[in-house]
């Protein structure tokens, strides 16, 4: 049998082991290389923007779905949905520059794990199959208008715990955190969400937050109207939805003391008065208004005046000496206050000469937690039942509900 043979003098032999010991240390340079490189995290690269906060980031941070408005037919006077107000998102650690050092990064704060909390509470109480969505009534994110630079984490983070839908990673996140904000407490219904003072640019800077509502929102199936951000208008069987921002005539900017008459959007009244008159008019459907500033909240958020030229659409009158004719108004939903209670809120005199009030229901906050002692943190459920409003608010710190009753009636 013949073998083949390869035959080395010694001076092929030395060429061979030089190359080989070569070959070796490449090997070595790319495995220590390699494990250099490796992190707990996401892979990053350099055409990643999403990845290394750079100036794209600020404004690259993944596209919502567009909200789903369940279908109820128009008839129907039984439906059940949530409030939340004031989550505080607060999931950054900095309120002085975007990126820079390793102390800019996740915040694993109280407020964010209040909102775990109440997200995990909400998904045992609001199914998909009997509840029609929750209802959010400002101050999505911690952040102020003075600090906004680097609120589209805050968004975020806001998305992933409450966005039904959130797309995933695509949509950004703080270095080291990737899809963990919410550690797995993500709402199971549609939240409709709508701007608070903290979500609410200063004039001339970044709006994030509010643009983010125009995203979700704006052209979604089943939005009746759209005006700017956070106002929006929705129908559930008989009862109409109405988000409004601030207040029915704030501007899409956050205006700070002392407040002037420019302060106030008359296009944007002028909007709501004329869908009002338009689409509901004398039907008698239940109107349930949403908006961050409740009336009485104090005049260093909106005046005496504002408050007047919003109950003006409510009545349907010109001015306040007019008499009210008022719709339906099954109750003003209000934020910003982080306390529970209900209102009567005055509004003229009808052609009768009888007194005429809207009935104001107050929530506590989610995240800040402000009134501790007295009233905690949590979220609502609302049930309307043909002749009957109950709203039961749960107590975030020790489990307890409190509960309100009102007698309601929609249609002839």
């Amino acid at each position: 049998m013949i073998k083949n043979e390869t035959h080395f003098d010694g001076s092929a032999r030395a060429t061979f082991r030089v190359a080989s010991g070569m070959l070796l240390l490449f090997s070595m340079f790319l495995l220590v290389l390699n494990i250099g490189c490796r992190s707990d995290g996401p892979t990053t690269t350099a055409s990643d923007p999403q990845l290394l906060g750079s100036d794209e980031q600020m404004t690259l941070y993944g596209t919502p779905n567009k909200i789903r408005v369940a279908q109820v037919p128009d008839g129907q006077k039984t439906i059940r949905f949530g409030v939340v107000t004031d989550t505080h998102i607060d999931a950054t650690t900095s309120d002085t520059k975007w990126w820079g050092s390793d102390r800019y990064g996740y915040n694993n704060s109280d407020y964010m794990n209040r909102n775990r909390n109440t997200v995990y509470e909400m998904n045992r109480q609001l199914h998909p199959n009997d509840c029609l969505g929750v209802v959010h009534i400002g101050d999505m994110i911690e952040q102020s208008p003075s600090q906004d630079k680097y609120a589209t984490q805050q968004v975020i983070a806001f998305r992933q715990l409450y966005e039904n839908d959130y797309p995933g990673h695509h949509a950004g996140y703080i270095r080291g955190r990737s899809e963990n904000y919410s550690n797995g407490n993500r709402v199971n219904v549609p939240v409709f969400p709508t701007v608070g003072n903290h979500d609410s640019p200063a004039p001339g800077s970044w709006h994030k937050p509010a643009d983010y509502i125009s995203e979700r929102v704006k052209g979604a199936p089943g939005i009746l109207s759209f005006y700017g951000r956070g106002s929006y208008i929705w129908r559930w069987g008989m009862y109409v939805f109405i988000q409004l921002g601030l207040w029915a005539g704030s501007n899409d900017v956050w205006n700070a003391p002392p407040l002037r008459d420019s302060d106030v959007d008359l296009a944007k009244l002028t909007w709501l008065k004329e869908w009002l008159k338009n689409n509901v008019g004398d039907s008698n459907l239940g109107i349930l208004i949403f908006q961050h500033y409740g009336f009485g909240c104090g005049e260093q958020w909106w005046t005496k005046a504002m408050e007047t030229s919003e109950l003006n659409v409510l009545c349907r009158r010109e001015k306040e000496t007019d008499p009210s004719n008022p719709y339906n108004i099954i109750g003003i939903f209000v934020g910003h206050q982080h306390n529970w209670g209900q209102d009567r809120v005055y509004a003229g005199k009808d052609s009768l000469g009888k007194d005429v009030y809207f009935d104001q229901y107050r929530f506590p906050d989610v995240g800040k937690d402000t009134d501790h002692q007295y009233f905690g943190y949590g979220y609502a459920v609302v049930w309307l039942k043909e002749t009957q409003m109950t709203i039961d608010w749960r107590n975030g710190n020790n489990g307890k509900w409190s509960h309100i009753e009102k007698s309601i009636h929609t249609g002839r």
